[in-house]
């Protein structure tokens, strides 16, 4: 996948929706429970991702929405169900570097000391995988085209100036714009995001956002979680609106509607 490098940032616009394909992502009623007692947190979810789709995953707090992500990223494999990714297993993919996965930045440990630019050459991993090297090597194992590569991808989200940063010095908008670049290191072909835009400020939203749609353009395939329910009309092929089952799975325009958006929030959310 090649990297975009774009000097400006224009309203977010959707764009059309890719021709059918074989899905990159066949989940065939997928059913899961809490880890500490037995409520479901998903109840026979059944939904197909497309190439080249960015689909927003909408839901109210405590409907699966992060409990689905662990499960197509590989992190939680106890759930009934069938599930492919790319016409295979998933843990197949995930050898491959196919699928990325961005948790909630609560999801993560900061207080490991690890630079801005090295974080991203962790994406870089299934490449020299790829390249025969094996075996266990540290971030002094790195050549100068590694090195160069997560520059790139830094500078694809306009965070190239701080990669020599300690990443827990980041404010919470540039945190997430060093996770997507990692994602673009990687040449994942599967990204899939918790909550990207959740207390990010509005440079970091519009970079954030910009690279996914072009991601998307390029053939990637985009699952992002976002409340913000109005947002998903401008940028998303497809709305997956969760609340422990599927409410509904289609065209913005026929899935955000006040009758459906009561019946997954339980209420009325006043923006129609």
């Amino acid at each position: 996948m090649k990297l975009l490098e774009q000097e400006t940032h224009p309203a977010i616009v959707r764009t059309e929706q890719p021709q059918a394909a074989a899905p990159v992502v066949a989940a065939k009623g997928i059913t899961a429970q809490y880890p500490l007692n037995k409520d479901l947190a998903l109840d026979n979810v059944t939904f197909d991702l497309f190439p080249g789709e960015l689909v927003a995953l909408i839901g109210p707090n405590g409907a699966g929405k992060s409990t689905l992500f662990n499960i197509l990223s590989g992190v939680n494999r106890r759930y009934a169900g069938s599930l492919t990714v790319n016409g295979t297993s998933l843990l197949s993919q995930q050898r491959s570097n196919f699928v990325a996965y961005m948790p909630q930045e609560g999801d993560i440990d900061w207080d490991y000391p690890v630079l801005v630019k090295d974080v991203v050459k962790l994406g870089l991993y299934g490449r020299i995988r790829r390249q025969g090297l094996q075996r266990l090597f540290s971030v002094s194992d790195y050549t100068e085209s590694h090195t160069a590569a997560a520059l790139t991808a830094l500078k694809t989200v306009e965070m190239e100036e701080l990669a020599d940063r300690d990443i827990k010095a980041l404010s919470g908008g540039q945190k997430k714009r060093v996770f997507l670049a990692r994602a673009l290191a990687q040449e994942a072909r599967l990204l899939l995001l918790d909550e990207p835009l959740s207390g990010v400020d509005q440079r970091s939203e519009a970079v954030i956002m910009d690279v996914l749609t072009a991601m998307a353009a390029q053939g990637v395939t985009v699952l992002m979680a976002s409340h913000d329910i109005a947002g998903a009309r401008l940028y998303a092929h497809r709305v997956l609106l969760l609340n422990k089952r599927v409410i509904q799975m289609g065209p913005p325009e026929k899935v955000i509607t006040e009758s459906l958006i009561s019946q997954a929030f339980g209420r009325s959310l006043h923006f129609f």
